[in-house]
């Protein structure tokens, strides 16, 4: 009994496949057509879709050599500058560059410098050309699937493949330089902020100087006056000179000479006063040992160069090459989609129409 009955069942599926066939093979025409009408639509319509290119870029830390060559080009002296002691390393370099290549301040500037306002013809005006611009360097994005911690993959989708690419190595080209400039800017003002405290200093030394010749002129004048008015005659030159030298201004600036008990008139004379009063007006600057130091320090700033190899680059970058071939529509994919589904609709459609045709059928 089961056995009829599974031959019964394995018939009626036999059957219900072939009315299927038949059901189709009798609306071949009508489902041909509507697949060649969805088949035409589509077709002309995924042709009129701009495609859409992606143009990218892969930079990473820079070489051993850069890092080198930036290192050696920095100065080095502890006592004059401690902070210039710290070394550069590739990590620091490549974070410089990913902060320019993700400031919008920098990719607009890039936009203006190389005249991509005229290359994408934005004629608009105020807000609206604001918004073009942003709009156009906001698709630089970072592609995080494909980048790690030492390097990075920055790609940009748009429907110009030369426009992109171009733009894309442009900014890493402006980013590349600027990184390079920056390094010396920040050693450079570092020098500058030395030799401006070193100026400073100077300045002041020359003014406590300038006081102290301007005292002893003053004391001098007195003395001379006192030894003129007592008429005392030099009495060994060599011997009080020597005795002068030693003579600290401090103690001059105090007492009224080297002794309280014989005054600076008394021991050493009208002629060798004048003589010292005529070689302190003469000197044009006043000068001392810390003087010399400070001044030789500061020859030894202002003479510095930076010098670093103009051919090194900041990142290691993979530049950007003009894609031939668009990511988007995927036109094939898109037709197979839209026929499998026609396909299906035409079915149904047809299956209503016979309906509609033979209810009892």
């Amino acid at each position: 009994m089961s056995t009829d009955h599974s031959e019964n069942y394995y018939q009626q599926d036999e059957v219900s496949l072939k009315q299927i066939l038949m059901f189709l093979y009798d609306g071949k025409l009508f489902i041909t057509g509507f697949l060649s009408i969805v088949a035409i639509i589509a077709y002309f319509y995924l042709q009129s879709i701009v495609p859409t290119y992606e143009s990218h870029i892969l930079y990473g830390n820079p070489s051993d050599l850069t890092v080198s060559k930036v290192n050696r080009a920095k100065f080095y002296d502890a006592k004059l500058i401690p902070s210039s002691v710290k070394t550069l390393e590739a990590a620091d370099i490549y974070a410089m560059v990913t902060h320019k290549i993700s400031s919008t301040s920098f990719k607009e500037m890039v936009f203006s410098k190389y005249g991509y306002l005229e290359k994408l013809n934005l004629n608009s005006e105020g807000d609206d050309i604001d918004n073009e611009i942003y709009g156009f360097i906001d698709r630089v994005r970072k592609d995080t699937s494909n980048s790690n911690d030492n390097s990075t993959y920055i790609f940009m989708r748009g429907k110009d493949p030369l426009i992109l690419t171009s733009f894309l190595n442009d900014l890493f080209h402006e980013a590349d330089k600027d990184t390079l400039n920056d390094l010396k800017e920040i050693e450079l003002n570092q020098i500058n902020k030395k030799i401006l405290s070193l100026s400073q200093e100077i300045a002041r030394e020359e003014i406590v100087l300038k006081n102290l010749r301007e005292e002893k002129i003053k004391r001098f004048n007195i003395e001379l006056s006192t030894a003129k008015a007592a008429k005392i005659d030099d009495i060994d030159l060599e011997k009080i000179s020597v005795m002068y030298e030693n003579t600290n201004l401090s103690t001059i600036e105090k007492t009224s000479g080297i002794s309280t008990i014989f005054p600076l008139w008394y021991l050493l004379g009208e002629d060798f006063i004048e003589q010292e009063l005529q070689q302190l007006t003469n000197e044009i600057a006043p000068n001392s040992t810390g003087l010399i130091q400070l001044n030789a320090l500061l020859g030894f700033l202002e003479s510095y160069k930076y010098t670093i190899d103009n051919t090194i680059s900041a990142a290691d970058i993979s530049w950007s090459l003009t894609p031939t071939s668009p990511i988007g529509p995927k036109k094939r994919l898109a037709m197979v989609i839209v026929l499998s589904i026609a396909f299906l609709f035409s079915v149904f459609f047809w299956y209503v129409i016979e309906i509609f045709r033979s209810p009892k059928r």
